[in-house]
């Protein structure tokens, strides 16, 4: 029923577990005790018998304190072993996703795996502490119980234990029946987490094309198919319940009828026979052996119900770890063994180079006929590969569809029903230090799959993706020229290193991507740039927040290094957020930068202060790449690389590109003209705004304080405010809650009062009526009681 894993996860879970169930098989040894103790007491009531009261209540007292300190103790083991079992849990899908990096979108949903770090787990925990020790409890209390009542009257105990795997039977039809619905149940809940997740991420989004409305009708769709799938599951758990409590109450009823029946005929005759190892000598009376019968007929159903009532937390806790697993058996991305030198700490130079590069997405496929169902930024057939990197090189369409279409013929000809579309196709370029390499091509054309494939984020391409360690003092013509005659079995002698053989931390340090929404975590500024290195020291921060140009604001704040930060960083603007950003990979100190669209969501002035921090930077040394859609920024860079349909079709610089009047050229003209868009026919001058750092431009900063925005709203409002104001907003359930508190109030006083009219049918057997009760209708009042039990049972819970 289980994975076999789960006592794998923790040390000493299996150990928990076993001294759980023994403190409670010692508990319900001391309620016997307790039991029979009582029974003793009372003996000399029904029959004249010499009197053991003081042996009785030292068992008595013994007995409770007992009972006391193993309720207390198996409480704590299940609650450790659940303890061990959830953080154990929660560490290992935090080093799942760790292991899986950036790359993790891919292969989980972000929302799904909070759900299953969070309640998912949360189930797991309660099957430990609740079901588990419950199924190993259950099956030794019978056995104990017959064993004990065994010695009184077989007919009884065999009776009492015949009708106690009535409710193993019920639990296993349920399990066979609420395996599939417990699986459709989570995915339903899984699927409505990750709507609203992504709506409420989005929700600034949906209000702004005034699209709220529609999603939140697609929400409630969402959460009607999960209360109705909710409700069908709490059906299954309302029947098993109902016929449990039927089996109980009524096994109960049984084993009481068979006592008393054994009572009426004189075949009961326990004397002499059951003593508790001579602590109480003299034997029961048939009518103390009936009525310790009914105290501890309850026992033998009542554990085995508590089980099935677990059941829902079982079946839960099931279905999450086989979704947990299964997240934590998903293959992981590649990576090499080999550890690079630390050249961006050293002021080494690493210049990348990509030859023949090619990748397709798993799910990107395209049929015979060409039609698309590209991944990310795959949007067309491949193209051909590129000449000399320093030459202006283009690739007409048409050789990209012939291309296209070779590579078809190769893969088995057009007959084939379906063949992978390549995101990246024979792609040919390289950024050297010192230089900014600005990728620039319509959407949808490859860049920023270039850009994941050299951060080691996407793995699995074919070709070879290289970083060269470049000698010190090279120029850059006789170093372009010495990159070009290099074939790739010699690059070795250039001291280059593919990614795949890399490990994940020497890519991670070596090369740093900023991206379009870079995240800033909870705390201070001071935490998130120590996340770049912990032992930089206060002056190195301040020196990389001047890099960034947010020194100003952040000396604006009382706080300074220590200003507070929220989650994701709402109290900052999103150019002070991307500065922020920049600042903490400046101090990483790395040899390669990546900026993927890295000002595609900041104001002007943000844009100009990015553009200058990256033109310091490839100035400083370091090998500099600039994805962007901004046409004018890349008119700046030092080398542009043309992207479209999954090839490079042009690189060069950018007057060069404008006089080729290619693919670029097209581009650039296209976006200035919309550009102009307002200025009255008047063309402004392409002015440069990726000047260095010390350029004399008037940039605007925003002084107001980021803390203003920090502190949350606390709410002070006393428990008796808080429950009369959930008892107003579930004002329209109050008549369904008054009839379920009604039900569960008559159907407790059914289940007390069961064993009370056995207690009467006895003494009704033994001549002395109680409330005038014959032995008939007090047997009648138990089958009553029990019925009703069940009724009410269901009742309340529906």
């Amino acid at each position: 029923m289980f994975d076999k894993r789960l006592f794998s996860l923790a040390d000493g879970v299996g150990r928990l577990i076993a001294a759980k169930v023994a403190c409670q098989w010692l508990g319900l040894v001391a309620n016997i005790a307790f039991v029979v103790a009582v029974v003793r007491m009372l003996q000399p009531l029904f029959a004249p018998v010499p009197s053991a009261t003081a042996p009785c209540i030292a068992i008595i007292l013994i007995a409770a304190v007992v009972r006391f300190v193993t309720i207390r103790a198996a409480a704590r083991f299940g609650s450790e072993a659940a303890e061990r079992v959830k953080l154990a849990l929660r560490e290992k899908l935090f080093n799942k996703m760790l292991a899986l990096g950036p790359s993790y979108a891919q292969r989980v949903r972000a929302a799904g795996v909070v759900q299953s770090a969070g309640e998912g787990i949360e189930q797991i925990q309660s099957f430990f502490e609740l079901f588990l020790p419950q199924l190993c409890y259950a099956v030794l209390a019978p056995i104990t119980l017959f064993a004990v009542l065994a010695p009184i009257d077989l007919p009884t105990a065999a009776t009492l234990l015949a009708c106690a795997p009535l409710i193993v039977l019920i639990v296993g039809m349920v399990a066979m029946r609420a395996a599939r619905v417990f699986k459709k149940y989570w995915g339903k809940y899984t699927d409505m987490g990750a709507a609203f997740l992504d709506n409420l991420q989005g929700l600034e989004t949906l209000k702004t094309f005034d699209a709220d409305e529609r999603a939140a009708r697609v929400m409630d769709e969402k959460a009607e198919q999960f209360r109705v799938m909710t409700m069908n599951v709490l059906q299954i758990q309302l029947r098993s319940l109902t016929a449990m409590d039927a089996v109980a109450y009524g096994g109960a009823a049984a084993g009481i009828g068979v006592a008393v029946w054994r009572f009426v005929s004189g075949s009961l005759s326990p004397s002499g026979v059951f003593a508790l190892s001579g602590v109480l000598p003299l034997g029961l009376t048939p009518i103390a052996a009936v009525l310790l019968t009914i105290l501890l007929a309850a026992d033998f159903f009542i554990l085995l119900r508590q089980l099935g009532s677990y059941f829902h937390v079982a079946m839960n806790g099931m279905t999450s770890t086989k979704r947990i697993f299964a997240l934590l058996d998903a293959p992981e991305p590649e990576h090499g063994s080999k550890e690079l030198p630390e050249f961006g700490a050293s002021g080494r130079g690493v210049g990348v180079e990509f030859r023949g590069v090619s990748y397709r997405y798993a799910d990107a496929d395209v049929d015979a006929g060409g039609t698309a169902g590209a991944g990310p930024d795959a949007a067309g057939s491949a193209g051909a590969g590129v000449a000399s990197p320093r030459r202006i090189s283009s690739t007409s369409h048409s050789d990209m569809r012939n291309a296209d279409a070779d590579s078809v013929d190769e893969g088995g000809g057009a007959g084939d029903a379906r063949e992978t579309r390549y995101a990246l196709r024979n792609v040919a370029l390289r950024a050297l230090p010192g230089e900014v390499t600005a990728i620039v091509g319509p959407s949808g054309s490859g860049k920023s799959t270039a850009v994941q494939l050299l951060a080691g984020t996407l793995v699995g391409y074919e070709g070879d993706v290289l970083l060269s360690e470049m000698p010190s003092g090279m120029q850059d013509e006789v170093l372009g020229a010495m990159l070009s005659s290099v074939a790739p079995d010699d690059s070795e002698t250039l001291k280059s290193h593919q990614i795949r053989d890399l490990t994940a931390a020497s890519l991670t340090r070596e090369i740093s991507i900023v991206s379009a929404h870079s995240h800033l975590f909870a705390g201070t500024l001071r935490d998130n740039l120590l996340m770049a290195r912990a032992d930089a020291t206060d002056n190195e921060l301040w020196q990389t927040l001047e890099a960034a140009h947010i020194d100003d604001f952040v000396r604006a704040q009382s706080r300074g290094l220590d200003m507070p930060i929220t989650q994701d960083g709402a109290n900052l603007s999103g150019g002070q957020k991307q500065r922020i950003a920049i600042a903490r990979v400046l101090l990483r100190r790395s040899a390669v930068y990546i900026f993927d669209e890295a000002t595609s969501s900041v104001d002007a002035d943000s844009e100009t202060l990015i553009l200058q921090t990256i033109r310091a930077l490839a100035d400083a040394g370091a090998t500099v790449l600039m994805v962007t859609h901004r046409m004018a920024n890349a008119a700046d860079a030092d080398h542009v690389v043309v992207f479209d349909g999954g090839a490079v079709v042009e690189q060069g610089a950018h007057d060069d590109l404008m006089a080729a009047d290619g693919t670029y050229a097209k581009l650039f003209r296209a976006q200035e003209s919309v550009e102009r868009v307002g200025l009255s026919g008047r063309v402004a001058p392409r002015v440069s705004r990726m000047t260095h750092a010390s350029g004399a431009f008037a940039v605007s900063r925003m002084s107001g304080s980021a803390e203003s925005n920090a502190s949350g709203a606390k709410s002070d409002m006393p428990t008796t405010q808080v429950i009369a104001r959930l008892l107003r907003e579930v004002g329209p359930l109050r008549k369904p809650m008054a009839i379920a508190c009604a039900c569960g109030i008559l159907g407790h006083l059914a289940a007390t009062f069961l064993p009370v009219f056995g207690v009467a049918a006895l003494f009704a057997a033994a001549g002395a009526k109680v409330w005038n009760l014959s032995l008939p209708a007090a047997i009648a009042a138990m089958i009553i009681c029990a019925l009703i039990r069940g009724g009410m049972r269901y009742a309340e819970q529906y």
